[in-house]
């Protein structure tokens, strides 16, 4: 490689090809990487939302200033 400075777009597409030969690899290697992968996705498909917790009201004050934060 050369001692040039890299972009940050050049660095994610290394690690993207790193990535992608390490799956090729593994699917090359084990048979049941496939369905395993496959149904860990299927799993996460449908997720259900976070309960919200209810809203807190504020009594707002002319002389004060009330930031919230979520």
């Amino acid at each position: 490689m050369s001692k040039e400075s890299l972009t940050i777009p050049s660095i994610v597409r290394q690690a993207q090809y790193e990535n992608l030969k390490a799956i090729l690899g593994k699917i090359q290697q084990d048979k049941n990487f496939i369905p395993t992968w496959l149904a860990v996705e299927e799993k996460n498909i449908i997720r259900k939302r976070k309960k919200n917790n209810q809203l807190v009201t504020l009594d707002r004050h002319q002389d004060e200033k009330i930031l919230l934060c979520a």
